[in-house]
């Protein structure tokens, strides 16, 4: 007997993406919540995306759209639009992207889980996905399996899945719209990771993947397993990118320090004083902040990245 009755909110951030709609909301039909409500930001240039929307929509009775042009400032931009923008009339918010697909149990497994946390404390729903090529066929490659709890000391310095993933409760989303009134992060779904478990909420990574990821020419962000994205990362790293990304957060996170915890505000602090310090006084701040990544050579890499300043 199907125990999810609830109406499902979906935020959606597309550009020129008229290619792969189609199965991405024929996906979200065969969901088991009773309506969607798709809300969609389209920073596209041409008219191509809207008109696909609207056409895909006439055929599905059980979602109703709401469209608006999009900043046109980029994709961070674009989800943070979404948010700042949007209303939404029901208990639960899903992200997605344009290109994907959900399989059948995804908003079952996602909204039992939620329905169990206390409605006032922000709560993340999230998880893996199965990497698929661009005709939709599985290539075998699955996102990184993570163990360890999610926790805040992990979101400062890792983002663990993609916002394609996750699901949250109105807690969750409330806080996310009130930290992103000034700025957008590097991106809406690590941000999401880092507020929900700063503020004291909750987040679940879901061990199985319920999210059919579209590999493709267009994708802004691809999978991370291969040795050119660990390439790629390092470079980031060395060239201070992933510095500058961290300064944005940071920036971010002063923004919006009421929002956090007690125990929160003191890793981020710690954390902040091993940016600024000797190379043997970030080593000692860093260790104090009790900062992690999830495995243990990533957490190796950040001594590392610490000690040549690249923090």
């Amino acid at each position: 007997m199907n125990d999810v009755s609830d109406d499902l909110t979906i935020l959606m951030a597309s550009y020129e993406g008229e290619e792969f709609l189609g199965p991405q909301i024929e996906s979200f039909a065969n969901q088991d919540a009773t309506n969607i409500h798709l809300v969609v930001s389209d920073d596209s240039k041409s008219d191509r995306t809207r008109n696909a929307l609207y056409q895909i929509i006439q055929s599905v009775p059980k979602i109703d759209l709401q469209y608006a042009a999009g900043p046109q400032k980029g994709f961070a931009e674009n989800f943070r639009s979404l948010l700042l923008n949007c209303t939404p009339k029901t208990d639960f918010i899903a992200f997605s992207d344009q290109d994907d697909i959900w399989l059948a149990d995804k908003t079952q497994r996602s909204i039992n889980w939620l329905r169990k946390q206390p409605s006032h404390v922000p709560a993340l729903y999230c998880g893996r996905t199965r990497m698929i090529d661009r005709e939709g066929h599985d290539i075998g490659r699955l996102s990184p399996l993570f163990s360890r709890v999610p926790a805040f000391e992990n979101a400062l310095v890792q983002s663990i899945a993609g916002g394609n993933t996750m699901t949250m409760n109105r807690a969750a989303f409330d806080i996310l719209k009130r930290s992103l009134s000034r700025a957008a992060p590097v991106s809406h779904d690590w941000w999401a990771y880092i507020m929900v478990s700063g503020s004291g909420g909750v987040v679940k990574y879901d061990q199985e993947p319920l999210t059919l990821y579209r590999q493709h020419g267009g994708n802004l962000i691809g999978e991370n397993r291969s040795y050119l994205a660990r390439a790629a990362r390092l470079r980031m790293v060395v060239d201070g990118t992933w510095r500058r990304w961290q300064d944005r957060h940071i920036e971010l996170l002063d923004d919006n320090i009421e929002q956090l915890t007690s125990e929160a505000r003191a890793t981020l602090q710690s954390f902040k004083h091993a940016r600024l310090r000797s190379p043997l006084g970030r080593l000692n701040w860093l260790r104090q902040s009790g900062v992690w990544r999830q495995t243990r050579a990533g957490t190796v890499s950040l001594y590392v990245a610490s000690l040549m300043g690249r923090l």
